[in-house]
């Protein structure tokens, strides 16, 4: 038996009639103290009985699951989530909850467009679902509520995962149309196949004996990764660090990828170098797709498809892929096998002659990739 305190509320911790309670009590600890010195007392004299759960506010479990999320290493994106979560729930009580209720949360984030004035898609909604999902089931176990709501309620079904990659044509279209601070940053995740994160993290400490060293808290599955730096992207590295050392640029900042220096003043004539990790790169990514002529949809995690999908048709073995992508396993590896129209007429192309009589081969007009 013990009291415990979570985020602003303690907690009574004890076991009675062969299972264990977690109950809520308040802010204050001589309450929980008090609640939990009474349970003793009853289960001493026989007169314990399962008690009503009490009531919690849903504000009080956002505060108790945001502070245990603030420790993962997704937090950055599942705070966003949270936001909305509370922002609909705010003001309840956990016992009130109803399937209904969250039913209802479904349908009216279905319903909400998104900043950009745009239908919300069933995928990011579920994104949101989950949240409250995981909130909710974390409510049950801290003793907060004896059923999850959201427990069977179903997802918006999701399209299957986007297979979309650059051909060598087009992924040299969009280097050419990137912006210099763009170019650097687009060329590493062609030659590295690295996430959009791990390449704006990436710093000078990471980078030696021709490889980039993830550490483990920068990667997406929390094990450290090690990538081999091609001669392309070492030639453009070495650039990138020389023309800082040229310019005197601040060094103060061991980050790779910094934001474009701002110049400053009534003539402009003052340059202000800016040394903080790069914030976004979406205005420059959509100019850059535009004047490359290609499609908006295309994504910059895309670019990592099409690191892999070449690397497969190059013959890179599905273990060395996985290595290098990150992976835990083949599973994902799948996602990766799409080849190129002109890559499969290619194979069939090895096929022996069935026959001396085989009509000649003519060639087909070959296929936008995107």
């Amino acid at each position: 038996m013990a009291i415990r305190k979570r985020g602003s509320i303690w907690y009574i911790d004890y076991y009675a009639g062969g299972k264990r309670h977690v109950e809520a009590v308040g802010p204050l600890k001589k309450d929980a103290e008090a609640a939990l010195g009474g349970i003793k007392k009853e289960i001493r004299e026989g007169r314990w009985f399962p008690r009503k759960l009490r009531e919690v506010p849903f504000d009080d479990l956002v505060d108790e699951y945001e502070g245990a999320a603030k420790s993962k290493r997704s937090y950055h994106v599942e705070k966003s989530y949270i936001a909305k979560v509370k922002e609909y729930f705010e003001g309840r009580l956990l016992s009130e909850l109803t399937p209904l209720d969250v039913e209802r949360f479904k349908a009216d984030r279905k319903g909400t467009p998104t900043r950009g004035n745009r239908p919300r898609t069933g995928t990011a909604v579920n994104r949101e679902l989950a949240c409250l999902r995981a909130m909710l089931n974390k409510a049950v176990q801290w003793g907060m509520i004896e059923k999850n709501p959201a427990a069977r309620v179903k997802m918006f079904p999701e399209p299957p995962g986007r297979n979309c990659f650059l051909t060598v044509e087009q992924a040299g279209r969009l280097l050419d149309a990137c912006a210099p601070h763009l170019r650097s940053i687009v060329l590493c995740a062609l030659e590295t196949g690295m996430r959009k994160a791990e390449i704006l993290g990436l710093r000078w400490s990471d980078i030696r004996n021709g490889m980039v060293y993830l550490p483990a808290n920068r990667t997406k599955n929390g094990k450290p990764r090690e990538v081999p730096v091609s001669q392309r992207l070492s030639t453009e590295l070495l650039r990138l660090r020389n023309r800082r050392r040229t310019e005197d640029v601040s060094v103060a900042s061991d980050l790779v990828f910094q934001p474009p220096r701002k110049r400053v003043g009534k003539r402009r004539g003052k340059v202000e170098v800016v040394t903080g990790p790069m914030r976004s790169i979406r205005n420059a990514w959509d100019t850059a797709l535009e004047k490359a002529g290609i499609a908006p949809t295309f994504h910059f995690h895309d670019l990592r498809h099409t690191f892999a999908s070449h690397q497969k048709m190059a013959g890179v073995d599905d273990y060395t892929l996985m290595e290098l992508l990150g992976h835990s396993d083949f599973t994902m590896m799948k996602r990766y096998a799409h080849l190129t129209p002109e890559h499969k007429r290619k194979a069939v192309e090895m096929l022996p002659s069935w026959t001396e009589t085989d009509p000649a081969v003519v060639p087909a007009a070959t296929d936008e990739v995107c």
